[in-house]
C-alpha cells in the first residue's frame, strides 16, 4: 500500500501556497537475490530506492547491522557493500532496508560462499614385495 501526503498552506489576501509530498521508498536497481561466490573472491552488492523525503538506509547480515571492518575487508558505503577476500562465514542473508516517515522497502540478497576447489593428483605407486625363501 502506498501512502502519499499533501499539505497546502493558503494565507488570506496574499496567497501563499506550499506543497509537500511524501512517498514511501520504492526499490529501483538491486543486486540479484541469490549470489554464489568462491572463497577469496570479492563481491559487490547494491540497492537503490527513491522516496520523498529521502530515505535512510540500513544494511544487515542475518538480521544484525552490517558494519565496516578495520582491515577494510568489509566496506559499507551508501547503497553499496563490498566484501573482499571472502570467507565461508561471509555467507548469509544480506538485506538493505530503506526507511522514511511514510514507510520502508527492503531487499534480501542470499550469498553462498563455496570453498576453494582443491584438485589432487595421485600418481600410481607400484610396490614390489619379495618374500624370502
Amino acid at each position: 500500500m502506498r501512502i502519499y501526503s499533501l499539505s497546502v498552506l493558503v494565507a488570506y489576501k496574499s496567497v501563499f501556497t506550499r506543497v509537500s509530498v511524501a512517498a514511501p521508498p520504492v526499490l529501483g536497481e538491486v543486486s540479484p537475490t541469490f549470489l554464489i561466490q568462491q572463497e577469496g573472491d570479492t563481491v559487490d552488492m547494491f540497492c537503490e530506492a527513491t522516496a520523498a523525503p529521502a530515505p535512510s538506509l540500513t544494511w544487515r547480515k542475518d538480521g544484525r547491522e552490517l558494519m565496516p571492518t578495520s582491515d577494510d575487508r568489509v566496506r559499507v558505503y551508501g547503497n553499496r557493500v563490498q566484501l573482499r577476500r571472502l570467507q565461508r562465514t561471509d555467507g548469509g542473508a544480506y538485506s538493505c532496508t530503506f526507511t522514511n516517515v511514510v514507510g520502508q522497502a527492503s531487499h534480501v540478497i542470499k550469498l553462498v560462499v563455496e570453498g576453494t576447489r582443491l584438485y589432487m593428483y595421485i600418481r600410481s605407486l607400484i610396490v614390489t614385495i619379495e618374500h624370502g625363501h
